[in-house]
């Protein structure tokens, strides 16, 4: 038997998850006003060279994972299958994410090991970048879920990432790529990711047990809780950026409601001001089951005030789909995907806001790797129109869908 990210993700998870067609008329996020500082450095990884390629304009690609548990790209029709890095023997890609300008993917190798093994968190994890050739640019050992900075310089990742009991802790830190020079942010801390970065780069936000943080990247900055959770009973998770500065996350509220009880919702944050605007699922889309954290996570429409997120189980109330809602109140649309699949997974919104690639199978979400089937079925990518209709299947046994930014 072999262990992984996903075990340990899900028995975070169980300690902490929650309970239980017109066209959109888009409008553009509000800005809010930015505070600015920094952390200091301390050193680590292995850098190997800056690449100097530079995407086609014509051919937008897909990365994610196939189904040998390796890296992969794909146009965005799915034709151009391309295999870029090979997993290790026992090992998986996870979570990939491309660069801003679309020449390098970073993402967290995860090699198992087997049962009986001696083994810590961090020395199964390591963040890798290469460039849209396969070929390696920087390995950092013992690092977890990168973000990339704005201007492609520098990532954000989980640092030495670890557990004790049933709580998920790392060490919020920023690798410079073209030296590795490794900087922790804030101190070792309870949380499931690493920090993103605001859109103008001086911000970094994240979540943990007591709520959500930003943090300057001044020298001798301090962070700043935006929005106060508490344990277990109210949480954040996945807290992304828009364009225009606006913090978006999914918010779980169990102190109220039949048991299993919870209200889920996404909430808009103003860095400066809090909670601005809260939308409520119209089903308990979460259910408590979502495969990992990040199922969780909404994606900003570019442009827009709307955000997309996908139901990740169902049950006698649900139907699988995606939600589509304008954060500030308004409009929405359903996106049934019930036609082929049982529960959407990790979603990506094209750069240009009109498609949705999303992983999906029709016996629910399952991880496993090579060929074997996820419990109850395969899961696979496929693309979807915002305005609705038919999903397309891109390609099988495949998980993790992100989208190459455009020109």
């Amino acid at each position: 038997m072999r262990w992984g990210l996903l075990p340990v993700i899900t028995i975070v998870l169980l300690a902490v998850a929650c309970s239980g067609g017109t066209a959109l008329q888009l409008t553009s996020t509000p800005t809010p006003s930015l505070d600015v500082e920094r952390p200091s450095p301390t050193p680590e990884p292995t850098p190997t060279a800056t690449p100097t390629l530079t995407p086609d304009p014509a051919v937008q690609r897909i990365a994610y994972r196939g189904t040998d548990g390796s890296l992969w790209i794909m146009n965005a029709d799915g034709s151009g299958q391309q295999e870029l890095i090979y997993a290790p023997e026992n090992g998986q890609v996870y979570f990939p994410e491309w660069s801003p300008d679309g020449t390098r993917i970073a993402f967290t190798e995860v090699d198992f090991v087997e049962e009986g093994t001696n083994f810590s968190l961090a020395d199964i994890m390591t963040v890798v970048i290469v460039d849209i050739e396969g070929k390696e640019i920087l390995r950092v050992p013992r690092a977890i879920m990168p973000h990339w900075s704005p201007d492609g310089q520098a990532l954000a990742v989980g640092a030495e990432p670890g557990i004790e009991g049933l709580i998920i802790l790392m060490t919020p830190s920023i690798v410079q790529v073209e030296t590795g020079e490794l900087r922790h942010a804030v101190p070792r801390l309870r949380t499931l990711d690493s920090p993103r970065w605001s859109p103008d780069g001086n911000l970094l936000v994240y979540a943990t047990d007591d709520g959500l943080h930003v943090i300057g990247l001044t020298e001798g900055s301090a962070p700043r809780r935006v929005v106060e959770a508490e344990a277990y009973s109210l949480f954040y998770l996945t807290p992304v950026w828009s364009a225009d500065g606006v913090v978006l996350a999914f918010e779980s509220d169990r102190r109220s409601g039949d048991p299993p009880g919870g209200v889920d919702s996404y909430v808009m944050v103003d860095v400066d001001r809090g909670i601005i605007s809260r939308v409520g699922d119209s089903y308990p889309t979460k259910c408590g089951r979502a495969s990992f954290f990040r199922d969780y996570e909404a994606h900003w429409i570019p442009g827009t005030s709307f955000a997309a997120w996908g139901i990740t189980c169902t049950n006698e109330q649900t139907q699988p789909g995606i939600w589509i809602k304008d954060m500030t109140g308004g409009e929405e649309r359903f996106l049934d995907t019930s036609s082929v699949a049982k529960a959407v997974g990790l979603l990506d919104v094209s750069t240009d806001g009109r498609r949705i690639a999303f992983s999906s199978g029709t016996g629910g979400l399952g991880y496993t790797r090579q060929a074997q089937p996820a419990p109850g079925g395969i899961v696979n990518i496929y693309v979807v129109s915002i305005e609705g209709g038919e999903p397309e299947l891109l390609v099988e046994d495949a998980r993790f869908p992100i989208w190459q930014p455009g020109p």
